[in-house]
């Protein structure tokens, strides 16, 4: 099969959920035999022109200086130019703003796969008109793709209640930890288990603010590390808002996977704050680790973590867990997620289960 990855913001990943997605299915899809590209931004750092035998194709991006608008046309160009090639399945990762594409196709062009990612229209970054064009994507890609790829229980169901489409229930993957490495605490000037962490990109519907209110709260002096890059306006406040708390550390993005890992293993708690995005990618990069995880209590979370981790809803919920913190439950929930990881989220079985929905589209099935 010939194959291309859109929607993204490039591999190799610099970024997030999506972009991980995208790195190891197009490697697993080109190991498996199949010509496989990935449509990268202009201005990606990785210049090459293929990745692990996976082709690199450079649309231009500049969402810094166009806002909104850079996306809609990065989004237009890696579409209209997939159209254009002799492609089998396109693999749309999110669905906006490309679902507004889908008429560039051509009546005998590529299949369509979308995978439907989270209820982006739900999040809080966005103002009225952004949701409605959001909710307006999300349906019209409903409507459009040949198929619909749904990466946790809840929004299958969500799906088929609002869209009465059957979606693919097909989760993310993500790798084991076996080789932690507890040099990294020393080189964030930490010591294991004497600290806390948390991992996102720096947006409302995550839940930072809850967490970070809730360790103030608590009294507990220990260092918390905050991850993630904090460029943008709501990072840029959320430093301002904790700057007066030292022990609140804002690390930025920290992009080697093993040193992101270890820490996770080695915090006293890892908080997930993530609420609107179906199974997060970073959610099960913490299961992989080790993690004892103190989750958002959301029906996303509680799907893929059921009662093998930590919940809050509140600061002082965050407060609590910590004033009452106890070691009881940290390693059979650590081997309770590692297990799931192996039998669900596993990358084998998730690259494999995407290409068997493309071969069944192309043999005629849906």
């Amino acid at each position: 099969m010939r194959i291309a990855i859109v929607g993204t913001r490039g591999i190799p990943n610099r970024y997030g959920g999506f972009e991980q997605n995208a790195e190891n299915l197009a490697a697993q899809f080109h190991d498996a035999g199949h010509d496989v590209t990935v449509f990268n931004p202009h201005d990606h750092p990785y210049k090459l022109p293929t990745w692990q035998g996976v082709k690199i194709r450079r649309r231009f991006w500049h969402e810094r200086r166009l806002g909104a608008l850079g996306i809609f046309l990065y989004d237009y160009l890696c579409l209209a130019a997939a159209f254009r090639e002799n492609f089998d399945i396109v693999l749309e990762l999110g669905y906006a703003p490309s679902a507004l594409y889908h008429f560039l196709r051509p009546a005998k062009g590529p299949k369509i796969i979308t995978n439907m990612d989270g209820l982006e229209w739900r999040r809080a970054k966005w103002g009225p008109f952004a949701r409605r064009i959001l909710l307006f994507c999300e349906g019209l890609a409903s409507r459009t793709s040949d198929a619909m790829i749904a990466d946790n229980p809840a929004i299958r169901e969500y799906l088929l209640a609002k869209y009465k489409r059957q979606a693919y229930y097909v989760p993310h993957g993500a790798a084991l930890l076996e080789d932690p490495d507890p040099s990294v605490c020393g080189n964030y000037g930490v010591a294991e288990r004497e600290y806390y962490m948390l991992l996102a990109r720096m947006e409302p519907e995550n839940n930072i603010e809850t967490v970070l209110d809730g360790t103030i709260s608590s009294g507990d002096g220990r260092a918390v590390l905050v991850v993630g890059g904090c460029d943008g306006r709501y990072g840029r406040f959320l430093k301002g808002k904790y700057r007066k708390y030292p022990h609140i550390r804002f690390l930025g993005a920290v992009y080697e996977q093993r040193a992101v890992s270890s820490l996770r293993r080695f915090a006293k708690l890892y908080f997930h704050g993530h609420s609107v995005g179906g199974t997060n990618p970073s959610l099960l990069e913490a299961m992989g680790a080790g993690a004892y995880i103190a989750a958002h209590d959301n029906v996303f979370n509680r799907s893929v973590l059921r009662e093998h981790a930590l919940y809050f809803t509140t600061a002082d919920d965050v407060a609590h867990l910590m004033k009452t913190y106890n070691e009881e439950m940290r390693d059979a929930f650590a081997a309770a997620n590692r297990q799931k990881l192996e039998q669900t989220y596993n990358w084998n079985l998730v690259g494999r289960a995407y290409l068997t929905i493309f071969e069944t589209l192309l043999n005629g099935g849906g």
